[in-house]
């Protein structure tokens, strides 16, 4: 109903491309889902799964390799969304690299 009087509106609204991106964020996502499940049952057997700590590092590792799958998908994918998104973090990174050590000014004199 929204997307009608959107597109009532505003006239053109890229279904075509929009629809593309989704079903690409879609398909990782349900790989990253995959990804989250098989390394929580690789991983229970190496941390204690009876202890907070231990849980707490089974999911945090899981769910960074599932992040690291998804981004990987993503590229697999060639999402728009995701090249955009690393070449963003590239940036900063670069610019972070670029930065003088000495900033007191006090190397000058």
């Amino acid at each position: 109903m929204f997307w009608i009087a959107l597109r009532f509106r505003l006239g053109s609204l890229d279904e075509e491309n929009v629809l593309r991106a989704v079903y690409k964020m879609s398909v990782a996502a349900l790989l990253m889902g995959l990804a989250i499940q098989g390394l929580k049952y690789v991983i229970a057997p190496i941390v204690n799964m009876e202890t907070f700590l231990g849980i707490f590092a089974q999911g945090a590792l899981a769910g960074l390799g599932g992040l690291a799958v998804y981004a990987i998908a993503g590229l697999a994918l060639r999402s728009h969304e995701m090249c955009v998104f690393i070449e963003t973090i590239k940036k900063r990174l670069v610019r972070r690299a670029n930065l003088p050590r000495d900033v007191s000014g006090i190397g000058e004199v």
